[in-house]
C-alpha cells in the first residue's frame, strides 16, 4: 500500500484514499501528533531543568517534549520538524532515559555556548563518561570568542576530546550499554527557525561503523585538522 506523506501545516485538508487501511494509518498518525502536541507537565526525572545552563526557549521546549521516545534496538525514528530544536534536547532524552553515557562522539558544524554549557555540565556530572567532538573549524573565524572558550574547557577536563577540523559533518553517537545510538542529518546543536530533519537509529553497526569513520578524522594527522587534545 502507497501511503501519501502528511504535511504537518494542512494536515486535516489532505485528500485521504477510501480504504480501510488507510484509515487504520491515518487514525494512528492523529493519535502520534495529538501524543507529540500534548502539553506536559514534567519533562526529564531526575534532572531538574532548572539547574541546566540553558535559556527560557529552550526550557519550553524541554517540556513538550515529555512523550518523545527513543528507538529500540534496531529500530530508527525519522523526524521532519519547522520547530526551533537543539539537538542537545536529543542529548537530554538519552540522560533521561539511560542516566549514563558511557561514551558520546560528535560531529557537528555549530555547537552553542546554551550546547556547550550542557555538554560540560554532563561531563563533570559524570552522566557523560567520554566526551569526543569534531566541530567545524571556521569556528576559529565565526566565533573566534567560543572557539578559545571551547580549547580552554576541554583542556581542563581529561575525559573530553576536541578536534576542530575543515567539516560539515553532522553525526553524533551515543553508547549507552546495550544502547548503540546514531543521530544524523541537517540540525546541529543550535537553534533557528528553517526546517530541519534527523534520524536516530539504534543500532550497533551502523554506530561502530560512524564511530571508525569520525574516529580516523580525528586522529589524522592532516593539517586540515587542529587536534586540542
Amino acid at each position: 500500500m502507497e501511503i501519501k506523506p502528511l504535511k504537518w501545516d494542512n494536515i486535516n485538508d489532505q485528500e485521504e484514499p477510501e480504504t480501510e487501511e488507510w484509515g487504520q494509518v491515518k487514525k494512528v498518525s492523529d493519535e502520534i501528533l495529538y501524543k507529540i502536541k500534548r502539553e506536559s507537565k514534567q519533562f526529564i526525572d531526575g534532572i531538574d531543568i532548572r539547574e541546566l545552563p540553558i535559556g527560557n526557549q529552550t526550557r519550553q521546549i524541554l517540556k513538550r517534549m515529555k512523550d518523545f521516545e527513543l528507538p529500540k534496538p534496531n529500530m530508527q525514528l525519522r523526524i521532519r520538524t519547522q520547530s526551533q530544536l537543539n539537538l542537545i534536547l536529543v542529548v537530554l532524552k538519552i540522560i533521561e532515559k539511560h542516566k549514563i553515557i558511557n561514551e558520546a562522539t560528535v560531529s557537528t558544524f555549530t555547537l552553542n555556548k546554551e550546547a556547550w554549557a550542557v555538554f560540560m555540565r554532563l561531563v563533570d556530572e559524570n552522566k557523560i563518561k567520554k566526551l569526543n567532538l569534531l566541530i567545524a573549524s571556521s569556528y576559529a573565524f565565526r566565533v573566534p570568542k567560543e572557539y578559545e572558550q571551547f580549547k580552554t574547557d576541554s583542556k581542563i577536563r581529561n575525559n573530553v576530546r576536541l578536534v576542530f577540523a575543515w567539516s560539515h559533518l553532522k553525526i553524533s553517537l551515543f553508547k549507552c550499554k546495550k544502547n548503540y545510538y546514531q543521530v544524523e542529518g541537517s540540525m546541529n546543536y543550535s537553534q533557528n527557525n528553517m526546517a530541519e530533519q534527523i534520524l536516530v537509529e539504534n543500532n550497533k553497526d551502523t554506530y561502530d561503523y560512524d564511530y571508525d569513520f569520525l574516529n580516523n578524522i580525528m586522529t589524522s594527522v592532516k593539517q586540515s585538522l587542529e587536534i586540542v587534545k
